[in-house]
Order: structure tokens, then sequence, then C-alpha cells
């Protein structure tokens, strides 16, 4: 899963979904069927049959997510999915994301890369801190908090502790050398 959604323009909702099982030989109403449980379950039930156009930038971004779960990897590559979202469709994919692992019931492997400190806290059971370029790992630290996890992650005094040492850590580095107090 990219930073842009990268649906094809003409096909509707469903049909982007669809077509990873389509290419592994599953048939097609099994496929439309999977596409749609997916899409429904993103609150997308309604727009399955829009295209791309007609879709907000969240709506596009969780068509891509139910893209990328509806053949069921074993391993998720995640490159700063949600970067370009607002920050209410960001909570609501993040979400969407937390959701889909927890039901999928085998707990695939998601390797996700993001900017935001919060969204790794919230989303992770293991953080890897790079260094600012070249990037090396300089930290890791495990996040061993129950799921589902609140939205606001600085209520809860554990995930709360893990964000601000990630930021300690990029002062530590200097990350924040030029930035006024």
């Amino acid at each position: 899963l990219f930073q842009d959604d990268l649906l094809l323009p003409f096909r509707t909702a469903v049909d982007n979904v669809a077509l990873q099982t389509r290419m592994r030989g599953m048939p097609k109403a099994e496929a439309r069927r999977e596409s749609m449980k997916l899409l429904v379950h993103m609150g997308l039930g309604a727009a399955a049959n829009r295209y791309p156009k007609q879709l907000s930038g969240g709506m596009r971004q969780r068509v891509s997510l139910a893209r990328a779960f509806v053949h069921k990897p074993s391993t998720l590559l995640m490159d700063e999915p949600f970067g370009a979202l607002d920050a209410i469709s960001r909570l609501r994919m993040q979400g969407n994301l937390e959701n889909l692992w927890l039901e999928g019931g085998d707990r695939k492997t998601v390797i996700f890369i993001t900017h935001s400190v919060e969204e790794a806290v919230r989303l992770s059971d293991r953080i890897l801190v790079l260094s600012p370029s070249p990037g090396r790992v300089v930290a890791e630290i495990e996040v061993t908090a129950p799921r589902p996890r609140p939205v606001a992650i600085e209520s809860d005094p554990y995930l709360a502790a893990r964000s601000t040492r990630i930021y300690e850590i990029f002062d530590e580095l200097g990350v924040f050398a030029d930035v006024a107090s």
C-alpha cells in the first residue's frame, strides 16, 4: 500500500478491489463477494460502483486498503499510506487497518513506514526509530498495550510514554535543533 491509491480510473471501487483476486484466479462471483464484504466493512458499500474520480481521497485510500487485504497476504508493506489524508480520515484509516488486522485472525505481519510518532505508537507492536539521513536504526521500542488502542494515545499513560520516548530520541539526535522552543 503506497502513499497514492494507484486505483485504475476505468474500474469501479469494487472492480479495483477485485482485480487482485481475479489476477490470482479466483472466480468472478467470489472475487466480487469478498471485495464487497471489505468495502462494506470500510463503510464504502454505497460507493462500490463509483469510479475513483467520484471518490474523496480518504475513500480512495480505503479502497486501496481493501484491495491490499482482499487476497489475504501473509505480509503487508505500507509506505506512508495515510500521509496525504486529513487528520480525521487518517485516524479512521488507522482504525480500519487495526480492525481488519484484528478480525483477520492470522495477525499478518505489517511493515508500516510513517513519519507520525502517534501513528507508529497506535498501530505498532514494535517500532524501529531511524536516524536522519542516512537512515539507520537507533532504537527499538516495544508497544505491548492491548488492542484496540485509543484514538487519542495521550489519554493512555503507557502509550503516551512510548510517544514521549521517541520524541526524546529525536531530540538526542538533534532532529529538533533548528526548532524554536
